[in-house]
């Protein structure tokens, strides 16, 4: 195909390149350059204008709106709003044009996410904190939308398609592991302790599963890595997320002076990728961080590259600060706590740019579409209803040749407690994601 030329007065600029560069990755064979001017002799080349000063357009071109919101500060960027036109939505910046650079930056990068001071009891934001959240459901990966709308454009003007470049990989598994066991590596007198509360209190399942295992006659509820083992996952599709430290409440039990639990991480190593989970208050210190991801590489004996974030606590810019500072390379936390979808618009794995360095990192974010705990506790659904949830996110990786990355926790596998019912759940959902995408490759 011909290569594209943007005529535009942004040339140097970083956040205009940043997301020419995301576009470009979103197809086979596309080449984007940058001019100031041109002229209508070279009939070979293809031009899209993203210039407020130009008097002279190309005949063969496609107009960007320029709206000059590309060049503002995070405070300064106006009220964002959706517009239904078609079958599509467009963003709006202060009841502006679309402009589409920029509003693939202000998803991509979050900008919004600088400026938010309304935050949930973890430190979160989640989708019903954003300006958006009452016209979009993150389900559709609007800034993908928006991309395709361009290559259609260029089709019908040009007579060329544009072929989405999938990814390399269509889908992969996280597996956080908060808590390694249930019961096992805890002291006897605090089982046995718990074993006497639930029959006091009449919690007679849980004193059942207590029995069970107290007596040898079942496993540790959390210990299912052998069932997991059994799904016989290719070696990089699945990543196990490893707490690895406690400094509060809301982190697991500590077992770093624990043999077994050096074992057991040790074990899964060997089987599929491990990336770190730091505890809770992460953001305290840079190097409480990278102390636990150092403790994680010796039990591994392997660098640590993948990180997910504990309760999925992510402040920008400060986070992913600290993950480039520690030598993370790939980061799993990009999503929503409270809704399915995705939080940056798209279902492509892309870098990450730091808004107020105004700089392209190095750092590549692969955002997931749902987790375990949304689909029941946030949304509320009951087993049926969460496998088609789950469908139709995976539906809409299938149609932008995305990557379809899904949140699971060994905890979720406790079928005596609160995960009663959904015992077939993550079964129907791994048999509904592989022939989705078996059938997308056929």
């Amino acid at each position: 195909m011909p290569k594209v030329i943007i005529i535009t007065d942004k040339a140097n600029s970083s956040r205009l390149k940043f997301v020419v560069g995301f576009i470009e990755s979103c197809f086979d064979e596309l080449v984007f350059e940058f001019a100031e001017k041109t002229s209508d002799n070279n009939i070979n080349e293809v031009f899209v204008v993203y210039h407020n000063n130009l008097d002279h357009f190309p005949s063969q071109s496609i107009v960007w709106n320029q709206t000059k919101v590309l060049d503002l500060t995070p405070e300064r960027w106006p009220l964002p709003s959706l517009q239904q036109v078609g079958d599509s939505q467009i963003l709006r910046f202060g009841g502006g044009q679309f402009d589409l650079p920029a509003a693939v930056f202000w998803m991509l990068a979050r900008v919004e996410e600088y400026t938010s001071i309304i935050k949930d009891q973890h430190g979160r934001f989640l989708w019903s904190n954003s300006l958006l959240s009452r016209e979009w459901k993150p389900v559709k990966p609007l800034v993908d939308e928006w991309v395709d709308e361009w290559a259609n454009a260029m089709a019908l003007k040009f007579g060329f398609k544009l072929s989405r470049k999938p990814e390399q990989k269509s889908w992969s598994v996280g597996i956080d592991i908060d808590n390694a066991w249930k019961y096992r590596g805890k002291a006897s007198w605090k089982i046995f302790a718990g074993f006497f509360r639930d029959f006091l209190i009449l919690r007679m399942k849980k004193w059942v599963q207590r029995l069970f295992y107290l007596t040898g006659s079942s496993k540790d509820p959390y210990d299912v890595y052998s069932d997991i083992k059994q799904w016989n996952f290719e070696y990089n599709r699945l990543i196990y997320f490893v707490l690895a430290g406690k400094t509060n409440k809301y982190d697991g039990p500590v077992y770093s002076t624990l043999e077994q639990f050096d074992t057991l991480i040790k074990t899964l190593s060997e089987q599929h990728l491990v990336g770190v989970h730091p505890s809770y208050d992460y953001l305290e210190s840079n190097e409480l961080l990278k102390a636990q991801i150092n403790k994680l590489a010796s039990i591994t004996r392997s660098k640590i590259i993948s990180n997910r974030f504990h309760y999925l606590r992510l402040k920008l810019p400060d986070s992913y600060r600290f993950l480039e500072g520690a030598g993370i390379e790939r980061d799993y936390s990009m999503g929503f706590a409270d809704q399915i979808g995705f939080r940056t618009g798209t279902c492509r794995i892309h870098k990450w740019y730091d808004v107020r360095q105004e700089r392209v990192s190095e750092l590549w974010i692969i955002p997931f579409c749902l987790m375990d705990r949304t689909l029941k506790d946030y949304l509320k659904l009951d087993p049926g209803e969460a496998i088609d949830t789950a469908t139709l996110a995976f539906e809409q990786v299938k149609k932008f040749k995305g990557h379809a990355h899904i949140i699971w926790h060994n905890s979720s596998f406790d079928w005596a407690e609160d995960w009663n019912g959904w015992e077939y759940v993550f079964r129907e959902i791994m048999v509904k994601m592989q022939m989705i995408f078996e059938e997308s490759r056929s």
